[in-house]
């Protein structure tokens, strides 16, 4: 495993408790915080107790293939098992390995803001402009075909 200077802390300074495991990062907050998320599961701007990048580390086909029949479903069932209100939770799902994330917080004043991000490396790698390696259409995932 590589080491990783960006790790993100145990704890945030906001109070959010840092759970890194081989296939997660997960953050707990013990009261409601406020979230901005691209998640699949609650995304956008939302009240939070739980946050969560859940790597999936098998080839679907299609969505139905993940437990519970769609991506949202599946990461709901991550924040049951760990028994956090699935309606105060936020959650992506991603390709890239979770032990490879880096975390940053900005300070202004009294607002707090800390982020725990993930990005591709070797074969999920990518950059603004370089395209996509996945495509849906009708729920079902294909290899584009690029010029």
């Amino acid at each position: 495993m590589s080491n990783n200077q960006y790790t993100a802390p145990d704890e945030l300074i906001t109070g959010g408790h840092v759970t890194k495991e081989c296939n997660s990062v997960t953050v707990l907050f013990d009261d409601i915080h406020y979230s901005l998320s691209s998640g699949q599961l609650n995304g956008g701007f939302h009240h939070t107790l739980g946050v969560r990048n859940q790597q999936l580390t098998y080839h679907i086909e299609t969505e139905k293939d993940l437990p519970g029949g769609s991506v949202a479903n599946y990461l709901a069932q991550e924040f049951e098992h760990i028994d956090v209100p699935v309606h105060f939770s936020t959650a992506l799902l991603t390709s890239a390995t979770p032990s490879l994330h880096a975390y940053t917080m900005v300070q202004e004043s009294d607002t707090i803001v800390e982020t725990i991000v993930t990005g591709g490396y070797k074969k999920t790698a990518h950059r603004a402009g370089t395209g996509y390696c996945y495509e849906e259409k009708d729920g079902e995932f294909h290899t584009p075909w690029h010029n």
